[in-house]
């Protein structure tokens, strides 16, 4: 059995962040790698525990030698204006977008203007918030985990 002194950087943190996840019971452990942070591909959007797609992105990754990595997203259903653009922080990737009609109120059984944010690690797992724009339901939030599968 090999000891914990025999791990690599990347088992280590891995280890720790199921460790805490288990522990801590944290509802999103964004696994990364930031010395590789490209995720360049096609990819099917789903939310966790619906086997529905959602939406397909396209991801393509710049990452130049200055280390200010940005990633454009484009998707089948969410590119409005032609895409959007990921910035790279703290090894999570996230954009947010102003959509119309983005955030639906249970209370008036309406849909309505949102901010939608997307946060996710190269893992693929994710993390959608969707707040209600102040005027529209209160501004509130909802937030909806998400993941991303590799198809080519």
């Amino acid at each position: 059995m090999a000891s914990i002194k025999n791990l690599t950087a990347v088992a280590a943190s891995a280890g720790a962040l199921i460790i805490s996840a288990g522990v801590t019971g944290a509802p999103h452990a964004f696994a990364n790698t930031t010395s590789d942070p490209a995720m360049n591909g096609t990819y099917e959007f789903h939310y966790d525990g619906d086997a529905h797609v959602w939406d397909t992105w396209t991801i393509s990754t710049d990452c130049p030698q200055s280390g200010q990595c940005t990633q454009h997203v484009t998707g089948k259903v969410m590119s409005r204006g032609g895409g959007y653009t990921a910035q790279l922080a703290d090894g999570k990737w996230t954009f947010s977008a102003h959509v119309p009609q983005g955030y639906w109120c249970k209370s008036t059984d309406k849909y309505g203007p949102a901010t939608e944010s997307f946060t996710y690690g190269t893992s693929g797992v994710g993390v959608n918030t969707e707040t209600a724009d102040p005027g529209f339901c209160g501004g509130a939030t909802d937030t909806f985990p998400f993941h991303l599968k590799k198809v080519a």
